[in-house]
């Protein structure tokens, strides 16, 4: 466990330090996010996914521990638990045809199968089938509803594309990919492969369409003998634009305890395929969500906000919490944020109060298992 002492101008955590300008610039507002509401994991310890259901007002996650699904409904503050296997990783909600489907992070058998969820005639009649060699252990997914195609990721140079309607292989596109995310207006998916590429596939032929290699690093950490790899992507259907997590890698130094990682909002051109911006901001390099709200166009990563007409930043968002959150789901019907984080799932709303000037308060930022309490008012402005 990591002691925190919180003062002025005073950080003290596990022998880590940051230059001042690490992740916080001066010409954007700080914005609080509102927690409105906070649901606990319970006795569940270990969640890895979550997903809502904004027709039925239902929020699933992943109950590690206890080889479960656990279906909270936010109308009746109850939950429910559906035994799916064991070690449940990702999960992707369909609300058209109430089924939710399941990998698993094991090397077993089941860890090559995806679980399906049948929720039509009600949790308590959920029945449950897999589809076997459809995955890879850790695997992530990607639905789109509109032709009821369910994408399943693999660092084995396979993609598999599973028909929501038969509930059986459809396709296998032969491509590594360790995220995905869809494009549903124009039938697109956008992968990438754990190293530079991101690949644009046609939902229609299930083939590459074309590719694009991002191998941009700063010039101070070139010099230092960086690298970089995309660990996570999201597509505005609205815009076609694709963003990236592009995450830069010092090598080991022996006079630094860690080497923690920087990552960059990196903007593509998802019909060209070409770069249109490298470096829109410098994020969080840790919990590597990407969030599209499809109503008003943000673009939500850990810490900062993007109008994604323009693929500006429109501040940097903080939560008040010690947590480390982890991932975020948006329910686009009411504009609510879902926020994974260690005991709990945080329900918020970017509506919060603003410290342009920076004169007081506490800004908690969260990093993997360290937590990071830094006085904001060694960055008032001049």
């Amino acid at each position: 466990m990591n002691h925190i002492l919180a003062g002025t101008g005073i950080f003290v955590f596990s022998a880590l330090t940051f230059s001042s300008n690490y992740a916080y610039g001066q010409q954007y507002p700080h914005v609080e996010m509102t927690i409105e509401r906070f649901i606990s994991y319970g006795s569940t310890l270990n969640v890895f996914d979550i997903d809502i259901d904004p027709q039925t007002q239902r929020v699933f996650f992943t109950d590690h521990d206890n080889n479960s699904l656990v279906v909270y409904d936010l109308k009746e503050n109850r939950s429910s638990s559906i035994k799916v296997g064991a070690y449940p990783y990702a999960v992707e909600v369909n609300s058209v045809t109430s089924k939710a489907h399941v990998t698993h992070i094991c090397n077993c058998p089941i860890g090559y199968a995806v679980s399906v969820i049948d929720l039509s005639n009600g949790i308590d009649s959920a029945t449950v089938m897999t589809i076997d060699n459809a995955s890879f252990p850790a695997a992530r997914l990607a639905l789109n509803e509109k032709t009821n195609k369910v994408f399943v990721t693999s660092g084995t140079n396979s993609l598999t594309v599973i028909d929501g309607y038969t509930d059986k292989i459809a396709n296998v596109v032969r491509v590594s990919a360790l995220d995905i995310d869809i494009n549903h207006n124009s039938n697109t998916i956008y992968a990438i492969d754990g190293n530079k590429t991101l690949y644009k596939i046609d939902g229609v032929t299930n083939s590459i369409v074309s590719n694009v290699t991002i191998n941009d690093i700063p010039s101070d950490a070139i010099s230092k003998g960086a690298d970089n790899r995309l660990v996570a992507l999201a597509v505005n259907p609205n815009t076609n634009v694709v963003y990236l997590v592009n995450q830069i890698i010092l090598p080991p130094d022996p006079y630094r305890e860690l080497s923690i990682p920087h990552a960059y909002l990196v903007a593509v051109n998802g019909t060209s395929a070409t770069i249109m911006n490298a470096s829109i901001a410098q994020i969080d390099s840790f919990g590597n969500f990407i969030a599209v709200n499809e109503n008003n166009n943000k673009i939500y990563t850990k810490t900062v906000t993007l109008d994604g007409l323009k693929n500006q930043i429109l501040y940097y968002n903080y939560l008040s919490s010690e947590e480390n959150i982890g991932a975020a789901v948006i329910d686009q019907l009411s504009n609510k944020l879902y926020l994974r984080g260690q005991t709990g799932i945080f329900v918020v709303s970017d509506v919060g109060s603003s410290i342009p000037e920076f004169e007081s308060g506490i800004l908690v930022v969260a990093a993997s298992s360290i937590v990071m309490v830094i006085s904001l008012q060694k960055y008032r402005k001049s």
